[in-house]
């Protein structure tokens, strides 16, 4: 027998598993960039029964970035094919240094508090920033283990 005839199979095989590590890897992100503007997850915080996502926006691009909505929710991590999966949205308790206009060159930091709850291993916590009148739409995940790296604080 010749082992020829199984090469095109088993870099089938190599390739399709290299194409669904490296989507596995994309749908958990901290930060996003597209074209000069780069959305973060800088840091977790937590104050009693509050965790805070400390986020941050950068600028980068000659064009000026208008925020028109903002989207939190709860998502499974694997979407199988032909079953539905769950997206629970959030409502943040309190957001502070939000401005909704971004000039050329600028940088944003701001927090938004939620109350704090633990995800399941198969969920992600998805933070999506959309562009007024452009394509630019930014989005973060956050998974369940980063959430247990949070650092505690006294004060937010």
């Amino acid at each position: 027998m010749s082992i020829m005839k199984y090469i095109p199979l088993i870099i089938g095989l190599v390739l399709l598993g290299l194409l669904s590590w490296v989507g596995a890897a994309a749908q958990t992100r901290y930060n996003h960039q597209q074209e000069g503007v780069r959305l973060k997850v800088k840091d977790l915080l937590i104050c009693g029964d509050t965790l805070c996502y400390v986020l941050e926006l950068r600028n980068q691009s000659p064009l000026s970035y208008t925020i028109a909505a903002m989207r939190y929710a709860v998502k499974d991590q694997k979407v199988i094919r032909r079953h539905a999966y769950q997206e629970i949205s959030k409502t943040p308790l309190w957001v502070s240094g939000y401005r909704s206009r971004l000039g050329a060159g600028e940088r944003l930091e701001w927090r938004v508090a939620f109350l704090q709850e633990a995800l399941s291993k198969n969920q992600r916590f998805d933070i999506t920033v959309y562009e007024r009148h452009g394509a630019r739409h930014l989005g973060v995940s956050i998974r369940w283990k980063r959430l247990l790296k949070a650092r505690y604080v006294n004060e937010l």
